[in-house]
């Protein structure tokens, strides 16, 4: 399986500036394993267990459709720049409790989006980024990950 995203940011492999790119390009490609900067597959796991998507208390009894429509307009967007601004929305902050971990490297980045998924979930579609790592010209994902939104329903 292979994802490709493109953009017009040309990024030197060798700069630690990429760090702060608000763009990038991207491929990932399971068959890629054990190189120097991957992380390794209990740091994926940390990574992954420090995620918290959740319901704030008083609107764990919200009807699942209305809190689907508040927010199906802001999730649409394919654009995982336009979702991490998504988390200072006032009113995303009004029902959901979101924790996303601070990564201690300036080699690795962590990008998300909201999704509405088959079950007619709210989802948050994750990926680890490799800033040092290069494919092709393209940024190595070393990870994506599926955090599904903690309800009562």
């Amino acid at each position: 399986m292979s994802a490709l995203i493109s953009c017009d940011v040309k990024v030197n492999k060798n700069e630690v500036t990429s760090a702060y790119c608000a763009c990038h390009n991207l491929v990932f490609d399971p068959n890629i394993k054990n190189e120097a900067n991957n992380l390794s597959t209990s740091q994926l796991k940390t990574i992954a267990d420090l995620f918290n998507f959740k319901l704030k208390a008083e609107y764990e009894n919200i009807d699942p459709q209305t809190l689907i429509d508040i927010f199906k307009h802001k999730i649409e967007n394919e654009d995982y720049l336009q979702h991490q601004k998504i988390i200072e929305d006032n009113e995303f902050k009004k029902y959901f409790d979101l924790q996303i971990p601070k990564l201690q490297s300036n080699k690795h980045l962590i990008e998300y989006k909201f999704l509405i998924n088959e079950k007619n979930q709210i989802v948050l579609k994750y990926r680890i980024i490799c800033l040092d790592r290069m494919i092709n010209n393209h940024h190595y994902v070393e990870d994506v990950g599926i955090i599904i939104l903690e309800t009562n329903f």
